[in-house]
């Protein structure tokens, strides 16, 4: 009997060892080929202009999928948008609890901040125009933007450009499967270095290349509701349009790994082509 058990158990090595062979290596260039047309009819990689504001971003297509590859800057009317350092300015994570006015008075204020971006600014006014360009604006889709409540549906039928809609969670969970949940095939690689020395250990660990697909995600952390910045540089959060029974919208938070879940606060949005 013990004889006939190992040889069932040597089949079914065997027989995982073979499915495991079988199974094709992840490819960026079958995924998400920085060249070639997609469905669309348009190159794989490239940029367009927000007609509202004149702004250009960069796309990607990942799988069937054509993605922003940055973040939404788009100043919706206040508060449904915020940007970092200039309607407020209190990053939790640097010991500050100060308001915009105290931070643009005093230069040495956003110091590290300025640091991790690896800026070249002197002046508080300065990093905020950089961050915000850089890691675009923060917003809630809510009505009347509070934490709870349902979703405003004028706000998130408008806030992209034409042709471009916020994500479903579906549609953010095809995203995941198509690189194989492994996040650091969609982070740019500055955001891995902006993190802590042993972070850095940790993420770099995970699969790579790093920002295989050219989504060039940015740890831009998430403003909370009690007036601050939250987990800059440690993780970024990403709307979907899916409302949870409990009255919020799900979201998407890019860590040590993709995850979805609940957020309420103020958080960014990538745009997803219709």
């Amino acid at each position: 009997m013990i004889k006939y058990s190992k040889y069932v158990v040597l089949l079914i090595s065997l027989f995982l060892l073979s499915c495991a062979e079988d199974e094709p290596e992840w490819s960026a260039a079958d995924v998400c080929p920085e060249t070639g047309m997609n469905a669309y009819g348009i190159p794989n990689r490239g940029t367009f202009v927000d007609e509202r504001d004149g702004r250009e971003y960069k796309y990607t297509t990942i799988g069937k999928q054509v993605w922003m590859a940055e973040n939404l800057k788009y100043e919706l009317p206040n508060p449904y948008s915020t940007c970092y350092g200039k309607e407020f300015c209190v990053p939790r994570g640097f010991g500050l609890n100060d308001t915009v006015q105290v931070c643009k008075t005093d230069t040495t204020r956003l110091a590290k901040i300025a640091e991790r971006l690896h800026s070249t600014c002197e002046t508080n006014e300065c990093i905020a125009d950089e961050f915000c360009e850089k890691y675009g604006r923060f917003y809630t889709l809510i009505k009347d933007a509070k934490d709870r409540g349902f979703l405003d549906r004028d706000i998130v039928d408008s806030v992209c450009p034409k042709g471009w809609h916020v994500p479903t969670k579906v549609e953010w969970e095809i995203l995941a499967e198509s690189v194989d949940g492994v996040v650091n095939r969609l982070l740019k690689e500055e955001a891995i270095l902006a993190m802590d020395s042993i972070a850095i250990e940790y993420q770099k660990k995970d699969g790579g290349p790093i920002d295989a697909c050219g989504f060039s995600a940015l740890y831009t952390g998430y403003y909370d509701y009690s007036g601050g910045l939250s987990d800059v540089f440690r993780a970024t959060y990403f709307t979907t349009s899916t409302m949870l029974n409990t009255g919020a919208a799900y979201s998407v938070i890019f860590g040590e790994s993709i995850s979805i879940q609940s957020i309420g606060t103020k958080i960014s949005i990538r745009c997803i082509k219709d």
